[in-house]
């Protein structure tokens, strides 16, 4: 799905967001898809930086489209921060498979808006956050792949003998 059309959404449900929160939603609602599909919603190259997972891809988008995207600049406490808005003339696209990932998102994540220190949080316990170096590249398919195959095998070896064998290796 286009870009343009996933953030519409997103604003949609939350209403403004800043450049930040409305790219880390993008994210989310990528790793969500790729739980649920194998295949990200959107073609982000996403990277780790200092704060999370970034990419210039959300503002260019809302700039390239001032048509639908309201742009407001704010100074802000580390320089300039940009604010992103639906403009009431914006035209939507129903997507129900997008709308139930934001959803899922929104139940799951706190709100950017009210909870930003949380949320920021839960951003970085992603596991693509958690195994990628800072600077590198964000590789979601294959961390949410990793994440499946050691679950699938914590699954297989849940059983007595093995329980038993970690308690006497814990002990001993």
């Amino acid at each position: 799905m286009e870009l343009k059309e996933v953030m519409k959404l997103i604003l949609k449900k939350y209403g403004g967001l800043y450049n930040f929160a409305l790219t880390k939603l993008v994210y989310l609602i990528d790793v969500e898809s790729v739980r649920r599909t194998g295949e990200q919603i959107t073609n982000i190259n996403w990277r780790k930086g200092v704060y999370g997972p970034f990419v210039h891809d959300i503002i260019n988008c809302a700039e390239k489209n001032r048509d639908e995207f309201e742009v407001t600049y704010k100074e802000g406490f580390n320089g300039e921060k940009k604010l992103i808005d639906l403009k009431a003339s914006a035209t939507l696209k129903l997507e129900t498979d997008i709308e139930a990932l934001i959803d899922e998102v929104k139940n799951n994540a706190p709100n950017p808006n009210s909870d930003s220190s949380n949320f920021r949080d839960y951003i970085y316990e992603t596991i693509p956050m958690k195994v990628c170096w800072s600077g590198s590249e964000l590789n979601i398919k294959a961390a949410m792949k990793a994440e499946r195959e050691v679950d699938e095998l914590c699954f297989e070896l849940d059983t007595q003998e093995w329980n038993e064998a970690f308690n006497y290796l814990a002990e001993h």
